[in-house]
């Protein structure tokens, strides 16, 4: 990847699930990470919530804030948007992710709620009917 390109693409970024983890990424293996091992916990931004907390809900918060988040918007509902989140295996060797342009396809879909209030929450969920029956 040229710099000019590497540069491009920090303009557009990606959330994706691989392995207990969540990926705000914008490049195959470049970004930050949140470990979420466990898809039924949520991620909060309020730091007093030490069980919940991760510095990352932010980042990706202001990603979709200011049109740099690339995943498909399902369904936007006041302070809360529902988006796709493919999940992912590990990378193998030098193939790359789909979204990155590669033949890597994703396991499944998951889906993640951005709901934006006092602090910035999370959720995912495997079901995209529960998806919305919360987002509504």
């Amino acid at each position: 990847m040229t710099l000019k390109s590497l540069l491009e693409a920090k303009d557009q970024q990606y959330v994706y699930y691989c392995k207990g983890e969540l990926w705000l990424s914008y490049g195959q293996g470049s970004g930050q990470t949140a470990q979420l091992p466990d898809t039924s916990k949520f991620l909060n931004s309020d730091s007093s919530d030490k069980e919940h907390y991760d510095s990352l809900v932010v980042k990706i918060s202001e990603a979709s804030q200011n049109g740099l988040l690339t995943n498909k918007t399902l369904k936007s509902k006041s302070n809360k948007t529902l988006y796709e989140l493919p999940s992912y295996p590990l990378p193998n060797g030098i193939n790359n992710y789909t979204i990155w342009g590669g033949t890597i396809e994703p396991l499944k879909q998951m889906y993640m709620i951005i709901t934006d209030e006092k602090s910035t929450i999370i959720n995912i969920f495997d079901n995209e009917k529960e998806a919305i029956k919360w987002i509504d």
